[in-house]
């Protein structure tokens, strides 16, 4: 068995859009894949998202990284274009 960690780290903006990423990615944290366990939270404006897993899972990993990146770019554009609707 191959125990293995991935921490992806994201600077953010500010701490709000790192809360705004975070509270997007709770619906799926709170269902991992079936032998990760996910740990996410913001350390100011860093993001820190840590999934660990008892056997290594390669491909759920790829996955893993793919939709946190995809997520974090959706909540991010979403925040600027609430940003400049509401400074208008």
């Amino acid at each position: 068995m191959i125990r293995a960690l991935l921490e992806i780290t994201f600077n953010t903006s500010s701490k709000d859009l790192c809360e705004a990423i975070l509270w997007a990615l709770l619906p799926d944290d709170k269902t991992p894949p079936r032998g990760f366990t996910i740990n996410t939270y913001c350390r100011e404006d860093i993001l820190i998202y840590e999934a660990q897993s008892k056997d290594l899972q390669l491909l759920t990993l790829a996955s893993i990284i793919d939709e946190i990146s995809r997520l974090c770019e959706m909540v991010e554009k979403t925040v600027r274009c609430l940003k400049t609707l509401t400074s208008k």
